[in-house]
């Protein structure tokens, strides 16, 4: 199963990246990643009274993308930096010819400035990282008429009867334990973060098994936080579940703002 809350990790963070694919294996990532306004202003702030003397003030800048790394196997093409009234943050475009030597890992992480620490969750709700909840999703493409793209979702090998028992009895569990004022403060932290990954089929889809098709787009993850924290229960059990190392993907699929494909691998034939 994946890190549930990993998105904690990524604070008021709003990151989307679709893999576009052609029938021939060819195709482009695009990449958006914005940081909200009043998170880029406390974490600016922060680095202003950084007395080492070796703070980089840029949040985000086109060299630390460039210099990322992110997504081996496609060539960047593009980056435009966004800054307004929502935030701070890029949209990148990165190009392929054969979707085969790709690695499709979104990471924000990646172009962070070094300067800036980042956030610990191994030990709080739903530990982990970006990098670890999708380092198992794995892509196999074959070519053909129809062409057929296979994805392995990263669920957790193990998964069994004893873990939906476990997942059960937490979700049964008193969370009234949690300071109000706590969870305000999960609250204003989630508000504004939003986690979602799709692929989008440039053709024509002639068999799918995937739980979430629209106009060509499969999506894959889309936590959006926005929507789940206005339930402050939904919130909790995400958070309960988040801590569970072999959750069922199936319970978190139904709570609000949530979308999860819970399938361990399902395949896309186009042309």
């Amino acid at each position: 199963m994946i890190a549930l809350a990993v998105v904690v990790a990524t604070g008021c963070m709003n990151l989307e990246s679709t893999l576009t694919l052609r029938p021939d294996g060819s195709g482009e990532i695009r990449e958006r990643v914005v940081l909200s306004a009043q998170m880029a202003a406390m974490m600016e702030s922060m680095q202003e009274q950084d007395t080492s003397g070796t703070a980089d003030l840029s949040l985000f800048s086109e060299e630390s993308v460039r210099n990322s790394g992110a997504y081996s196997g496609a060539e960047l093409a593009s980056v435009t930096m966004i800054d307004n009234m929502s935030g701070k943050g890029y949209e990148s475009v990165y190009t392929f010819s054969d979707i085969r030597n790709v690695t499709f890992t979104p990471n924000p992480g990646d172009v962070m400035p070094d300067n800036v620490e980042q956030p610990d969750m191994e030990d709080g709700p739903g530990g982990g990282d970006l990098s670890g909840m999708l380092e198992d999703l794995n892509l196999e493409f074959t070519a053909g008429s129809p062409a057929t793209l296979t994805i392995r979702m990263p669920h957790d090998k193990e998964q069994g009867d004893d873990a939906e028992m476990n997942a059960d009895v937490d979700l049964a569990t008193d969370t009234s334990a949690m300071d109000p004022q706590e969870m305000r403060m999960v609250q204003m932290m989630l508000r504004d973060a939003r986690f979602r990954v799709a692929i989008q089929i440039d053709g024509d889809i002639v068999e799918t098994n995937a739980s979430h098709v629209a106009g060509g787009e499969v999506t894959l993850f889309d936590l959006n936080f926005e929507e789940m924290v206005r339930d402050t229960s939904a919130l909790k059990s995400f958070m309960i579940l988040g801590d569970q190392e072999n959750a069922d993907p199936e319970a978190i699929s139904g709570l609000p703002g949530v979308t999860v494909e819970t399938k361990e691998e399902i395949s896309i034939s186009f042309q």
